[in-house]
């Protein structure tokens, strides 16, 4: 198998969203704070079902970097788009989860409690972005041209 062409600059806006997304997932995502008590929270500090948006994120970014000449462009682009909404889904799901848990006690006064996006949350969000934005961008680099029909670089010559 002869060597792969360098990906062109559009070609990494989804692997660099990825990449961002495994970055961040250890960086501070939220600050809590009420009354004296601040607590900071992470992706890894959470932990539980938002390990998966770092397993889709490494997903993602290993099969840009090993199957990005084997696996035609139209199956990366779907792998991005797919892990991408699959994580927000996730995001969004726990969101919910939150909000409605009645253990949670939202009855405090606003002026006691505070909610801060550290660089985490920020660069989670541009990462997901990212990938799923810049998955249309991606080209193929199998060699293969599309075929132009019964035009003269066609099948017409075959019949």
């Amino acid at each position: 198998m002869g060597r792969l062409p360098r990906p062109k600059f559009l070609d990494l806006f989804s692997p660099a969203g990825a990449g961002i997304i495994l970055i961040c997932f250890f960086l501070p995502w939220l600050k809590v704070s009420c009354g004296t008590k601040d607590v900071t929270l992470s992706g890894s500090g959470i932990g539980g079902v938002f390990w998966v948006i770092f397993g889709l994120a490494l997903v993602a970014l290993a099969a840009f970097i090993v199957l990005r000449g084997r696996l035609g462009a139209i199956w990366l682009k779907s792998i991005f788009i797919s892990c991408s909404l699959v994580s927000a889904a996730i995001i969004l799901y726990k969101y919910i989860a939150v909000i409605n848990d009645p253990d949670i006690p939202f009855y405090v006064p606003s002026k006691m409690i505070s909610f801060e996006f550290r660089p985490g949350a920020v660069g989670l969000i541009i990462g997901l972005l990212l990938a799923a934005f810049g998955a249309p961008l991606i080209r193929s680099v199998t060699g293969k041209k599309p075929s132009g029909g019964m035009g003269r670089s066609g099948n017409a010559d075959k019949i």
